[in-house]
């Protein structure tokens, strides 16, 4: 079975971050899970636990790639600290790099039972299904992430790409649309969002490529449609010639970018040559 690897999930390693970021709350974070901590108490001065070293060496073997040693130190730590939802999220995660769908499904459900408003958590619940090829069970999950947290690009990009092999293309640009006004990088292969996964298989690379062109034509950003429309014609696209008509490109039919590759890859057809006028008889 193949492994769930980077050209199909765009996983952050830093998990530092995750555990340290203020974006999680107090009820998530592992310092507000252990024992004798007190909501709004002077935190007491920061020394190293067992638990700190075994965050740490699952960082460290998620980062080898030993993912099968990174998800027992993380179901080890979700045991000891029931009430944080990261540990089974990040469990779900290492399962998920080793394909087992079933054991990351367990793992990013716990996780959601433990914080009903951990988007991360359904975000990923929404992955394995979308690894199943379920993509309406994947879309369900995914919309509960952007309905707790709506302005996280990478949840627009997951739900286009559900609707995109769902063949429902309106829903799949539009979703696209918004993760690129949101964040213009973030279908690049180095933009990060903390520990959430993002499956980008599809089914016509040739027609995503086109899609993807469209998405950066409505923001005006010709480079970006000119280097998606050359990937869909390198996919066996063959209708590029509809970029030349279709409204969603008009705002970049003049940048030079987006000219030289329609000029090069649909090149309007030369007109026939008139034949010259021929004198009267007689």
């Amino acid at each position: 079975m193949r492994r769930f690897i980077v050209a199909a999930v765009l996983l952050t390693t830093l998990l530092a971050a995750q555990f340290l970021s203020a974006g999680q709350t107090q009820a998530s974070s592992p310092a507000a899970s252990r024992p004798g901590s007190v909501s709004g108490a002077t935190p007491a001065p920061i020394t190293e636990t067992q638990a700190d070293r075994d965050i740490l060496d699952g960082r460290l073997m998620m980062a080898r790639k030993d993912y099968t040693g990174a998800a027992e130190i993380f179901e080890r730590l979700a045991k000891q600290y029931p009430h944080d939802p990261s540990y089974p999220n990040f469990a779900g995660i290492a399962l998920m790099q080793e394909t087992d769908l079933e054991g990351a499904r367990k793992m990013f459900e716990r996780a959601t039972r433990v914080d009903r408003k951990f988007a991360d958590g359904f975000n990923n619940l929404g992955t394995v299904w979308f690894s199943l090829k379920d993509y309406r069970k994947a879309i369900r999950e995914y919309q509960k992430a952007l309905a707790l947290r709506p302005t996280t690009a990478a949840y627009y990009t997951n739900l286009g790409y559900a609707y995109f092999n769902l063949g429902k293309l309106p829903e799949a640009l539009d979703n696209f649309h918004h993760a690129l006004a949101m964040d213009p990088g973030v279908f690049d292969a180095t933009a990060r969002d903390g520990p959430i996964l993002q499956d980008r298989s599809v089914s016509d690379h040739g027609l995503f490529n086109y899609t993807m062109a469209k998405s950066y034509a409505q923001l005006g950003d010709g480079a970006h449609c000119a280097i998606y429309l050359r990937r869909a014609s390198e996919e066996g696209y063959k209708q590029l010639m509809k970029a030349r008509t279709d409204p969603a490109f008009a705002p970049v039919l003049t940048s030079p970018d987006v000219q030289m590759v329609l000029d090069e890859l649909a090149p309007l057809p030369t007109p026939a040559p008139v034949p010259p006028a021929q004198a009267p008889k007689g």
